[in-house]
């Protein structure tokens, strides 16, 4: 008989456990391919969030020159814009990757300074029009021609000193603005400038416009005294930059330099699997040069052309999100540890289960003179037939449904994976002999078992003072500290476990002896003598639940954070900042349906004198009372102390948490003796910066006139629909940024952290439940034979069926209930743990760390679904063994 003959005949003899081993290592594989990817998934998206947050201003990588255009470098060019646009081109392509993809195409405009004003008739409601002069050599391509056509050169004759103009020049303005002033096409906006053409923009969401405001807006400038003046913007052909005429014969106060702007748009489309780290070095060696306007020809006796630098807030923003990642990465690392931890013990328990149920032709076999290692050989290729395959598949089956790409790494994780069959299936098979032996009686640990146990206890405690005693000290990429620390400490906690457990199996034992249930005394003495699968049931319920509550905690934390920081941004529910908030706009906002209190906060400048022995500068905000009504529509009330507002003796005040200022009395320019009552990180709904102090605005005003106000916090009442609130107060208050704190947090459900983390965590949880199940199934399952001959013995006796399932969930029922009250605690112990010891701020955005926060939902959902695993397990292992069959079990058993 061949090899695989044998090995054929095996498997179809009793094929179940084979494919438990087969279903583990594709659960292993599986998971370590999801995970990365997840983890991967997860880093893309809020590097795509972040980046895609930014302004043009901030995110794009922009410089600036001066050109003078009489002596411009591309003088008479048809093209004159192409020559930049190539050594842009030409720099970008020197990037490396990923920079190089994340820089768009370069774009340029020419701002010519200019104080062009002219009065435009008084129907138009304008005293007067200012134009600032640009040119956009692009702009044909990025908007759409209303009227008229776009502006071309303006008319010229040489002569002895050069270009002389002899005609006016055209020019193109928004449709609006023609509309607004009536003008016409061919309309002479003064002696020089003539408008050629209108135009809209096709996307005025494009971020272009930020660095060309005039091209898509207007902006009407109130003087108290004359009425609203228009500025904007008209355009000059493209051509202008190489034209050589004076711009000083455009208009009056017009200068010949013109200021050029080049910038990099930021295309986040192809970004996936980036190294920030890597891209922010890129980034910052890019900024850290000078580079030539012009290509340098090398054959050219012509001076060096201009040079710029280049300058982005982007690299501030990469900083942020290298943050999050690193502490993402550690949270997701350390989640995963539990789901492959019990994958393993799975594994391991599979091929010991394959072996047990083969034990008898295995000894068989090598009765008949088969030697070890042949044995072992076809144990381990029938292992690389069952795992490499199940590794496979489970490796494409986590690609298909979970986002990102794969490397070609991972798929060597999934073949070591499916190997890892065969030398489970070998070890497992060291132990058969003709003897059994109770279990209870090779407890005693061995040198070795002993020396490991205090080993990993001391790494475990090692790295919890190292964690706790580095401080603030930050890491770059993944926190290995951080990651290895709680591995540890649960391990240690596994092995605390192994050693306790026996306890309440004696404990119970003890109590049921003297009468009170055969059927616990005997389960309770049968799981201390001989536990089903050894000590693994109690290891993988311990390490399971371990980290899937320390995930749950460490998720409801990171979102009860968010929320905090979100009340902590806003104030109330709602945030008016911007245009100046009158009198009237105070009545009219207390009068819309749904408010219950508006609060005006001051800015009254940022350097206030503040003395109390030494003298100290402070950013003054002045609070109006009602701000504590306005508070209060936050679950976390306010944090100013109530005498703030009193009336009577010394202002009270409250100082920002970095000023060298005691409680008590002190100084304040402008008003006298203060009362320093309290310190805090920072009022709600103001930023404040560092150094900053608030006082009532009542008290403030009884000696200096109020400042106006620009900021305002509104008060809901419950049941109020948000979003007509915000309609009725964006009438009253005009151009103003307002944020809902509601349409906040709905919006903090969507982002990469929460969503990410949920998504990662609740698949890690899953696969956490489904392989305990299987674990303790198979566990369970070890002992099948024994079990089953032991309940024919009894029901002679006259046990019944369900004194018999009794039985069976006593053996299991102690040491899992054990194991989930101390998985329980050790997980939200060890969420502490990494709360205190990593940055989390970088995930919520606030001020403070985030608190630890045990959700009921989460927990709750979390402890069921476990609770439920272990049910399940224990009532199927249950049901089973009342499905004995006496009279076949009892043949058997007089058979040998």
């Amino acid at each position: 008989m061949t090899a695989l003959k044998l090995l054929w005949r095996q498997f179809s003899s009793e094929r179940w456990p084979a494919l438990l081993l087969a279903l583990s290592v594709l659960i292993l594989a599986a998971l370590t391919t999801a995970t990365p990817r997840l983890m991967a998934n997860l880093d893309d998206r809020q590097l795509t969030q972040t980046l895609s947050g930014l302004s043009a201003l901030q995110g794009d990588v922009a410089g600036t020159w001066a050109q003078n255009t009489m002596n411009s470098p591309v003088a008479g060019l048809q093209e004159p814009w192409e020559p930049h646009r190539e050594a842009l081109e030409t720099l970008r392509g020197a990037q490396p990757e990923p920079l190089r993809s994340l820089l768009a195409a370069p774009q340029f405009m020419a701002e010519v300074p200019a104080d062009l004003t002219v009065v435009p008739p008084t129907a138009t409601g304008y005293f007067e029009a200012r134009f600032l002069f640009f040119v956009d050599p692009d702009l044909a391509g990025h908007a759409e021609l209303v009227a008229g056509s776009w502006p071309s050169p303006r008319p010229t004759t040489k002569g002895p000193e050069g270009a002389t103009p002899t005609g006016p020049q055209g020019v193109a303005a928004l449709a609006e603005v023609a509309e607004r002033l009536g003008w016409e096409i061919g309309e002479q906006i003064n002696e020089s400038v003539t408008l050629s053409g209108t135009f809209r923009p096709l996307d005025e969401g494009d971020t272009r416009w930020e660095h060309i405001p005039y091209a898509r807006t207007i902006v009407e400038q109130q003087d108290a005294n004359l009425g609203t003046r228009l500025v904007t913007g008209l355009f000059l052909p493209q051509s202008y930059l190489s034209s050589g005429i004076p711009v000083e014969k455009l208009g009056p106060g017009v200068t010949e330099t013109l200021t050029m702007h080049a910038w990099f748009g930021v295309d986040t489309a192809g970004l996936a699997d980036v190294d920030v780290s890597e891209l922010r070095s890129q980034l910052t060696g890019l900024l850290a040069q000078r580079y030539a306007v012009l290509t340098a020809d090398p054959e050219s006796d012509d001076p060096s052309p201009t040079q710029f630098r280049l300058e982005s807030e982007l690299g501030q923003a990469l900083t942020s999100v290298a943050a999050q990642q690193d502490v993402t990465r550690a949270a997701v690392a350390v989640a995963a540890v539990g789901p492959l931890a019990v994958g393993l013990a799975l594994l391991v328990l599979a091929a010991q289960l394959v072996i047990e149920r083969r034990r008898g032709a295995v000894e068989l076999v090598t009765a008949r003179g088969v030697s070890w290692h042949q044995l072992r050989s076809l144990l381990s290729l029938e292992g690389l037939l069952l795992g490499v395959p199940a590794a496979v598949l489970g490796h494409l089956l986590a690609a298909a449904v979970t986002p990102g790409g794969s490397s070609p790494w991972s798929w060597a994780g999934t073949l070591l994976i499916g190997a890892a069959a065969a030398p489970a299936l070998s070890w497992a098979a060291r132990h058969i002999g003709p003897a059994s032996i109770r279990a209870d009686l090779t407890l005693r640990p061995g040198r070795w078992r002993v020396v490991a146990e205090v080993l990993t206890v001391i790494a475990g405690a090692a790295g919890l003072w190292a964690l706790l005693s580095r401080g603030d000290t930050p890491t770059e990429g993944l926190d290995l500290l951080a990651t290895a620390t709680p591995v540890l400490l649960t391990g240690a906690a596994c092995l605390l476990a192994l050693r306790l457990y026996p306890l309440p199996l004696r404990v119970a034992a003890r109590w049921l002896r003297p009468g009170r249930g055969v059927a616990g005394f005997l389960g309770s003495v049968r799981a201390h003598r001989d536990p089903a699968g050894g000590l693994t049931p109690v290891f993988t319920v311990v390490l399971g639940t371990t980290i899937a509550v320390l995930s749950a905690t460490l998720l409801g934390s990171v979102i009860a954070g968010t929320e905090r920081a979100t009340w902590e941004a806003n104030g109330s529910s709602v945030h008016i900042s911007g245009p100046r908030i009158t009198d009237e706009m105070l009545a009219d906002l207390q009068r819309v349906d749904g408010v219950l209190a508006v609060a005006r906060i001051h800015d009254a400048g940022s350097n206030h004198r503040l003395s109390q022995g030494g003298e100290t500068r402070v950013r003054l905000w002045l609070a109006e009372p009602a701000v504590e009504d306005a508070y209060a529509a936050s679950p976390f009330g306010s944090a100013l102390p109530a005498r703030l507002f009193a009336g009577e003796g010394a202002p009270g005040i409250v100082l920002g948490d970095s000023v060298p200022v005691q409680a008590g009395g002190a100084r304040l320019e402008g008003i006298g003796g203060v009362t320093v009552l309290d310190a805090l990180p920072a009022p709600p709904g103001v930023r404040t910066g560092k150094a900053w102090a608030m006082m009532s605005a009542e008290r403030w005003a009884e000696a200096q006139p109020l400042p106006p106000a620009t900021l305002a916090l509104v008060s809901l009442a419950p049941g109020t629909d948000s979003r007509v609130a915000r309609a009725r107060i964006g009438e009253v208050v005009g151009n103003a940024r307002i944020t809902v704190a509601d349409e906040e947090l709905s919006a903090i459900r969507e982002t990469p952290t929460v969503s990410g983390l949920t998504t990662t965590f609740a698949a890690l949880t899953a696969a956490t439940a489904a392989l305990l199940t299987l674990t303790l199934l198979g566990s369970q399952l070890m002992a099948t034979r024994a079990r089953t001959r032991l309940g024919a013995v009894l029901r002679t006796l006259g046990m019944g069926r369900r004194e018999l399932r009794a039985l069976t969930a006593w053996e299991t029922a102690p040491s899992a209930l054990l194991g989930l009250l101390l998985g329980v605690g050790v997980g939200i112990a060890l969420a502490a743990l990494l709360l205190a010891t990593l940055d989390f701020r970088s995930l919520t955005g606030g001020s403070q760390p985030p608190p630890l926060h045990l959700d009921p939902a989460l927990l709750g959902g979390v402890g069921a679904l476990l609770t439920l695993t272990v049910a399940v397990a224990i009532a199927a292992t249950a049901w089973l063994v009342g499905r004995t069959n006496l009279a076949q079990e009892l043949r058997i058993g007089e058979e040998r």
